[in-house]
């Protein structure tokens, strides 16, 4: 059984390829309004292994609106601990910080399929 997931969030900080290792990290802020007419902001970190990781660090920019599209898993840490990762299969920058969303960069700012782990 997978299970799958969709997010639309502002990346809080650029993408990174992690130092020594084949995949990109990054994480979104998702903001919500409660009945009472607080909000409430969720971080999530995510991991993408797939194609497109050059393009990926290049527009997965802080600040950016993105779509993301993948699986949830989980594992213990060395502590023991449950850990949920989301890996992502697609992405999708759906508005640039600078409020464009420059044709040249449309096809450009997707990402296929990647690999879980």
């Amino acid at each position: 059984m997978t299970n799958n997931f969709h997010l639309i969030g502002n990346l809080t900080k650029d993408v990174e390829q992690v130092p020594g290792q084949n995949f990109l990290s990054g994480s979104i802020a998702q903001s919500s309004k409660k009945k009472d007419g607080t909000e409430h902001t969720t971080f999530l970190q995510f991991v993408y292994f797939g194609k497109g990781t050059e393009n990926f660090l290049k527009h997965g920019k802080k600040g950016n609106q993105i779509y993301l599209e993948g699986s949830i898993s989980s594992y213990k840490n060395k502590d023991n601990h449950n850990v949920l990762s989301l890996n992502v299969r697609r992405y999708e920058v759906t508005n640039f910080r600078n409020g464009t969303s420059d044709q040249n960069n449309q096809n450009e700012s997707q990402g296929d399929v990647g690999y879980g782990f």
